[in-house]
């Protein structure tokens, strides 16, 4: 194991190590899409997939990344609570999704009361297979605290579908509410990634006077490229339906990230609240 990653050692490290599965995250896959390199599958022989997990991939992502290089990715999914939640080896995933839930956790998508949701309809993601069991985390003190018993919600919005595979929409504390209408932001986020001039994007949702939020896009435009944010809301008017349009297109050098890789959402919010403030 490496001290760090590495985009331009990456793939050498396999071929070095006949590693056999790699992992990754939306992060490290988009930084490999975004390098210069000769890897594909058929040059990796040891390599069976990579695996992608601490934040949905978008499948616009997915797909191009295994179109260029031809390895599959599979989607995992779990939380610091609860280890592993659901998934799938890369030679039987589908796309879209992180595999089915492994069945010990008891795992439902819920509405807000709790009640249980027929496939295909998003809601949040509990689990809890055993009634006795306390979920616990630690405190900013250091001491152990016990969240929930019994039956724990993630904080994480999906679906599953009719064969039982989970998919991630978002987490719930990132839902844009504008004029009482739930927007993802990560349904923005893949659609504006189809771009071809794009290679990060984060969408927000920043205080609206009118309609409580309103919908604010970061981008990261590819090395080289000119892109024009006038015309990115037009692409956006174009293909979204209009409430769901970013208000506004921000063109950034690179995105915030969290100590994991994550996109660190909140931290954008925060930018562009000082920004509306100078």
């Amino acid at each position: 194991m490496t001290a760090k990653f590495s985009a331009s050692r990456f793939f050498q490290h396999i071929r070095d190590h006949g590693v056999t599965i790699a992992a990754g995250n939306p992060t490290t896959i988009n930084i490999l899409l975004n390098t210069e390199n000769d890897a594909q599958r058929n040059n990796l022989p040891s390599l069976r997939f990579i695996t992608s997990s601490s934040a949905p991939l978008t499948i616009e992502e997915w797909r191009r990344f295994e179109a260029r290089f031809g390895i599959p990715i599979a989607q995992g999914y779990g939380s610091s609570e609860t280890g592993w939640i659901a998934a799938i080896p890369g030679e039987r995933r589908r796309f879209g999704t992180v595999g089915r839930p492994f069945a010990y956790h008891g795992l439902a998508v819920v509405d807000a009361d709790g009640r249980p949701l027929p496939p295909g309809q998003i809601g949040q993601v509990e689990i809890g297979g055993h009634a006795s069991h306390d979920y616990r985390y630690l405190a900013d003190d250091g001491s152990v605290k016990i969240g929930s018993r019994g039956r724990i919600r993630t904080g994480d919005l999906g679906l599953l579908d009719a064969d039982g595979f989970l998919s991630l929409t978002g987490r719930e504390k990132d839902l844009i509410i504008r004029g009482g209408v739930n927007i993802s932001p990560i349904e923005i986020d893949g659609f504006l990634m189809q771009h071809p001039e794009l290679i990060e994007v984060a969408t927000v949702g920043v205080p609206d006077a009118i309609y409580g939020e309103e919908v604010v896009s970061y981008v990261v435009a590819r090395p080289g490229a000119t892109v024009d944010t006038g015309e990115l809301l037009r692409y956006c008017s174009e293909g979204l339906p209009a409430f769901k349009a970013p208000k506004q297109i921000v063109l950034s050098v690179s995105l915030p990230k969290t100590e994991r890789g994550k996109l660190n959402r909140r931290a954008l919010a925060e930018l562009w609240r000082r920004d509306e403030a100078d």
